[in-house]
């Protein structure tokens, strides 16, 4: 068992890298602010994407796994989306400070929830 975990452990770290510090398209293609105080690190480097960023991204991967769901995601894909503008809006406001973690689930919640969701409108649009 405790081989299991340590491969895991290995293979989520080389995934991670590979993801998000050593993938070059990812710094040109999505345009992130990408703050080092907003951002995660990994051995000492800094992803290229902010913690929201990374968050949407991981969830855009696992999105696909939701697709036989998705007229379901709609309302949820909905209030991710709330979430997600509230947490930026009052942190751009200034009315509190967000924290990565934070940043990371709102992030998360709305990249897996958007793909099957707009999928589920585009799909109940052309049917009408």
């Amino acid at each position: 068992m405790k081989s299991i975990a340590r491969w895991l452990q290995i293979f989520s770290k080389a995934f991670l890298m590979k993801m998000y510090v050593d993938n070059i398209w990812l710094y040109y293609v999505w345009h992130c602010h990408s703050l080092p105080d907003r951002s995660f690190n990994i051995e000492g480097r800094q992803f290229h994407v902010c913690a929201r960023c990374t968050g949407i991204l991981g969830g855009m991967l696992g999105s696909i796994l939701l697709l036989p769901i998705q007229k379901h995601l709609i309302w949820p894909f909905a209030v991710s989306t709330v979430c997600l503008g509230a947490d930026g809006l009052t942190q751009l406001l200034r009315f509190r400070t967000s924290n990565n973690t934070l940043r990371l689930m709102t992030g998360m919640s709305f990249g897996l929830t958007a793909l099957p969701a707009l999928i589920a409108v585009g799909s109940l649009l052309c049917h009408k």
